[in-house]
């Protein structure tokens, strides 16, 4: 399987800000990895955790309109384009309605329920859902055929304010430790595409001293400190979204990789990056408060030959290439941090 790359968005190095070395060494002219800490790093910081509990309930319309267009004479499919808005109540023009009882937490794991976009963290839930039901409407321009189906589904959801005012990257609690129920959502804006030039490898640091560089507090209390020049997060490498994606042919979906293409990479040459995949619920504004709300989903890795294992694999697609991305999605690249904390043990003889 193969994919075409997003162009880059690099970001310049900055030259501005507040940078402190490893002792030793000059932190107007050392190298990267010869720094504890860079204000112009791309940390991966929490800027928020919320607790899924005391959110807002609310009954939310989701009309969906798909168009697809057809060659006439041998029904192939030119293009598919899908538009979703969420109106006060359903459109016009529905035949009849279907309402049954549906819980979403059946078929799907929470992590890929939980949305998030510029305002809100929302989730589904359980209850009672009405099926709009509508005609397709088809008819024919030229040599072409196109056929236009809606769909309209009003169901409950729940959401909670952030405040960040962009749309954070996000894991829930669960994925990080063994206590339930909280969402964490971090400082990087998935919906801004960008490339970063932090590219040297981690220098391991054997013996921090405690007494050396920059501590502040937080928004968390006395134990978890803010930024702090002891502490090594992972850096983010990119941010890969539909903005660069290859979208000639109708599929908006974001590829990364370090690599330019198939025939550069090496064995194992994704191993040292984390991928985590976000879809938008529409391509563009929905018109609901916030903006598109983004949800997980599962990376696919491309492979080099015939294999599926990630050590044979040279680039990363925000899904698999079973069906088109035609919305909004994001590819979240992470590294580790510039200085490992870990100790090397050598034995010499």
């Amino acid at each position: 399987m193969a994919g075409t790359l997003n162009k880059k968005n690099l970001r310049n190095r900055s030259d501005y800000g507040v940078r402190v070395a490893r002792p030793g060494y000059d932190a107007n002219n050392c190298a990267q990895n010869q720094l504890l800490f860079n204000s112009g790093w791309p940390i991966l910081q929490i800027a928020e955790v919320l607790k899924l509990e005391n959110m807002l309930s609310e009954q939310i319309y989701i009309y969906t309109v798909t168009t697809t267009v057809y060659d006439t004479q041998t029904y192939e499919q030119i293009s598919m384009t899908t538009d979703v808005s969420y109106p006060s109540s359903a459109p016009s023009g529905y035949e009849r309605t279907n309402t049954y009882d549906y819980d979403p937490y059946e078929y799907e794991d929470e992590y890929r329920l939980i949305e998030v976009n510029r305002k809100y963290v929302r989730k589904p839930l359980a209850g009672s859902r009405t099926y709009y039901i509508y005609p397709s409407e088809s008819h024919t321009e030229g040599n072409y055929t196109i056929l236009v189906e809606k769909s309209c589904v009003k169901a409950p959801y729940a959401k909670k304010q952030h405040r960040l005012g962009y749309t954070p990257f996000f894991m829930m609690s669960k994925d990080l430790s063994d206590i339930d129920g909280y969402i964490i959502l971090f400082s990087v804006d998935i919906a801004k595409d960008v490339d970063y030039p932090y590219t040297e490898q981690a220098l391991s640091l054997l013996s921090p001293s405690t007494d050396y560089g920059i501590k502040s507090s937080s928004k968390f209390g006395s134990r978890v400190p803010g930024l702090c020049s002891n502490m090594f997060s992972k850096l983010v490498q990119a941010v890969k979204t539909e903005e660069t994606a290859d979208t000639s042919g109708g599929d908006m979906r974001s590829i990364w990789s370090p690599v330019n293409s198939a025939g550069e990479a090496t064995t194992g040459i994704l191993l040292p990056y984390e991928f985590y995949s976000f879809i938008g619920d529409a391509k563009t504004a929905t018109g609901i408060d916030g903006g598109v709300y983004y949800r997980r989903d599962y990376p696919f890795y491309i492979s080099r030959y015939t294999g599926a294992a990630l050590d044979d694999a040279w680039a990363v697609s925000v899904t698999s290439f079973q069906d088109m991305v035609r919305t909004k999605n994001s590819l979240v690249v992470l590294r580790s941090p510039m200085v490992s904390p870990e100790y090397e043990e050598r034995t010499l003889s």
